[in-house]
């Protein structure tokens, strides 16, 4: 099936993001959360046959040409980004959401360090407490106490 002109991508990475994102133990992910449990699935666990992404080869030094992972059926970032999220999100299997949280002591250090690199005499209260991240999930997520996320009533949650 192609949408908008773009080439499909292939099944077993469908397979491989939506097993990712149904997974109960695991809430909402960013692009990069999936990307990561992504490589972690040996395609020889799947059955899969070794078939190489189609530019294997960079074009004279470009580096953007690079595929981190021919082998795998994720390989690369903006593969998973534009094509099999992409994919999953126009047949409205998955879907992104905006979510605040709370920033780890972490990042907040992290954040404070790039804020000096252009204003030396910032401080902690400069920095946000909150983080906005998008994040993927699968359409239809039904909480425990019945409703959908997103705020509609399902009635035949109960």
């Amino acid at each position: 099936m192609r949408l908008c002109g773009v080439v499909p991508p292939t099944p077993e990475a469908v397979y491989i993001v939506r097993n990712i994102l149904r997974d109960p133990n695991v809430g909402p992910l960013t692009t990069k959360g999936i990307y990561y449990r992504a490589l972690q699935v040996k395609p020889e666990t799947l059955g899969l046959p070794k078939t190489p992404a189609t530019k294997s080869q960079p074009e004279q030094g470009k580096k953007s040409d690079i595929i981190p992972y021919p082998y795998h059926p994720i390989r690369s970032k903006s593969y998973l980004k534009d094509t099999v999220l992409y994919f999953l999100e126009r047949r409205r299997e998955i879907e992104k959401i905006h979510v605040f949280r709370k920033a780890t002591p972490k990042e907040r250090s992290r954040m404070l360090q790039a804020l000096r690199e252009k204003k030396p005499s910032a401080n902690v209260s400069d920095v946000p407490e909150n983080i906005d991240q998008w994040m993927w999930r699968p359409r239809g997520l039904i909480r425990r106490s019945g409703s959908r996320i997103g705020g509609e009533e399902d009635s035949n949650a109960m």
